[in-house]
């Protein structure tokens, strides 16, 4: 598995879970997708590259998560984010508490994307 660091769309990196960077790495605004497929998969956003033109360059787009088990994962990797960094026992609670809240919408049917998962209310780093 790994870690896409996303924005508007577009996949800015990956890096594998352990590595634990921050999304602000990448700059404000910027998501974790935990992605289990090749990155070969992933599809390129532009005009058909040519070929024998060399390595691709075209931006590579997000995938977009939607399945039950995928935004377990997503939530699983922004706990997992926060309490590797957290600062205070408190909000290493708070994470935990969140996570388990997240759990409980995803089951319910009422969290469906990873933006419901962005403003669950995750402590801030």
């Amino acid at each position: 598995m790994n870690w896409l660091y996303c924005k508007n769309g577009v996949v800015l990196g990956w890096h594998e879970p352990h590595f634990n960077y921050l999304p602000s790495i990448y700059g404000d605004g910027v998501t974790i997708v935990p992605y289990r497929g090749s990155m070969s998969q992933l599809q390129h956003i532009g005009e058909t590259w040519p070929e024998g033109a060399g390595p691709d360059t075209r931006p590579i787009a997000a995938p977009t998560i939607t399945e039950p088990d995928d935004l377990i994962e997503a939530a699983k990797a922004k706990k997992q984010l926060i309490c590797h960094h957290a600062t205070s026992l408190e909000m290493f609670e708070d994470a935990l508490a969140t996570l388990g809240k997240v759990l409980e919408g995803i089951k319910a049917g009422h969290v469906t994307s990873l933006q419901n998962i962005e403003s669950a209310g995750w402590p801030s780093l």
